[in-house]
Protein backbone atom coordinates (compact mmCIF):
# COMPACT_ATOMS: atom_id res chain seq x y z
CA UNK A 1 0.00 0.00 0.00
CA UNK A 2 2.78 2.43 0.92
CA UNK A 3 4.71 1.64 -2.26
CA UNK A 4 1.61 2.23 -4.37
CA UNK A 5 1.02 5.61 -2.68
CA UNK A 6 4.67 6.57 -3.16
CA UNK A 7 4.42 5.70 -6.85
CA UNK A 8 1.21 7.74 -7.19
CA UNK A 9 2.88 10.71 -5.49
CA UNK A 10 5.90 10.44 -7.77
CA UNK A 11 3.68 10.36 -10.88
CA UNK A 12 1.57 13.29 -9.66
CA UNK A 13 4.66 15.35 -8.84
CA UNK A 14 5.98 14.75 -12.36
CA UNK A 15 2.65 15.72 -13.91
CA UNK A 16 2.42 18.77 -11.62
CA UNK A 17 5.86 20.00 -12.68
CA UNK A 18 5.05 19.49 -16.38
CA UNK A 19 1.83 21.45 -15.96
CA UNK A 20 3.71 24.25 -14.19
CA UNK A 21 6.05 24.50 -17.18
CA UNK A 22 3.08 24.53 -19.57
CA UNK A 23 1.42 27.26 -17.50
CA UNK A 24 4.59 29.36 -17.68
CA UNK A 25 4.62 28.97 -21.47
CA UNK A 26 0.96 29.89 -21.75
CA UNK A 27 1.41 32.94 -19.49
CA UNK A 28 4.30 34.04 -21.68
CA UNK A 29 2.22 33.67 -24.85
CA UNK A 30 -0.63 35.58 -23.24
CA UNK A 31 1.82 38.25 -22.05
CA UNK A 32 0.75 37.78 -18.44
CA UNK A 33 2.99 38.63 -15.50
CA UNK A 34 5.24 35.63 -14.78
CA UNK A 35 4.25 35.66 -11.10
CA UNK A 36 0.51 35.55 -11.77
CA UNK A 37 -1.02 32.60 -9.89
CA UNK A 38 2.32 32.00 -8.18
CA UNK A 39 1.87 29.72 -5.22
CA UNK A 40 -1.78 29.11 -5.99
CA UNK A 41 -1.13 25.48 -6.90
CA UNK A 42 1.33 24.67 -4.12
CA UNK A 43 0.72 21.87 -1.65
CA UNK A 44 1.00 22.54 2.08
CA UNK A 45 4.64 21.90 2.96
CA UNK A 46 3.68 20.94 6.52
CA UNK A 47 2.09 17.71 5.31
CA UNK A 48 4.10 14.50 5.47
CA UNK A 49 5.08 13.91 1.83
CA UNK A 50 4.35 10.20 2.14
CA UNK A 51 0.92 10.55 3.73
CA UNK A 52 -2.49 9.96 2.20
CA UNK A 53 -3.39 13.58 2.98
CA UNK A 54 -0.44 14.80 0.93
CA UNK A 55 -1.45 12.57 -1.96
CA UNK A 56 -4.99 13.94 -1.86
CA UNK A 57 -3.78 17.56 -1.63
CA UNK A 58 -1.33 17.03 -4.49
CA UNK A 59 -4.06 15.41 -6.58
CA UNK A 60 -6.40 18.37 -5.96
CA UNK A 61 -3.70 20.96 -6.70
CA UNK A 62 -2.71 19.12 -9.88
CA UNK A 63 -6.33 18.95 -11.07
CA UNK A 64 -6.77 22.69 -10.46
CA UNK A 65 -3.49 23.42 -12.21
CA UNK A 66 -4.48 21.28 -15.19
CA UNK A 67 -7.79 23.14 -15.44
CA UNK A 68 -5.99 26.51 -15.42
CA UNK A 69 -3.48 25.33 -18.04
CA UNK A 70 -6.30 24.16 -20.30
CA UNK A 71 -8.08 27.51 -19.92
CA UNK A 72 -4.91 29.38 -20.80
CA UNK A 73 -4.20 27.15 -23.78
CA UNK A 74 -7.74 27.71 -25.05
CA UNK A 75 -7.28 31.45 -24.67
CA UNK A 76 -3.98 31.27 -26.57
CA UNK A 77 -5.67 29.35 -29.38
CA UNK A 78 -8.54 31.84 -29.53
CA UNK A 79 -6.15 34.81 -29.72
CA UNK A 80 -3.95 33.06 -32.26
CA UNK A 81 -6.91 32.27 -34.51
CA UNK A 82 -8.17 35.84 -34.18
CA UNK A 83 -4.72 37.25 -34.99
CA UNK A 84 -4.43 35.03 -38.07
CA UNK A 85 -7.88 36.05 -39.29
CA UNK A 86 -7.01 39.75 -38.94
CA UNK A 87 -3.61 39.33 -40.60
CA UNK A 88 -5.05 37.53 -43.62
CA UNK A 89 -8.04 39.83 -43.90
CA UNK A 90 -10.50 37.07 -43.12
CA UNK A 91 -13.21 38.15 -40.74
CA UNK A 92 -15.84 35.64 -39.74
Amino acid sequence: MLEKRQQQIKELKTKHEQLRAELQDAKSQLMLHPHKWRGEFDVDQDLDQESQEYLEALDQATAELEYRVNLCKSHVMMETCFDIAIATGVIT
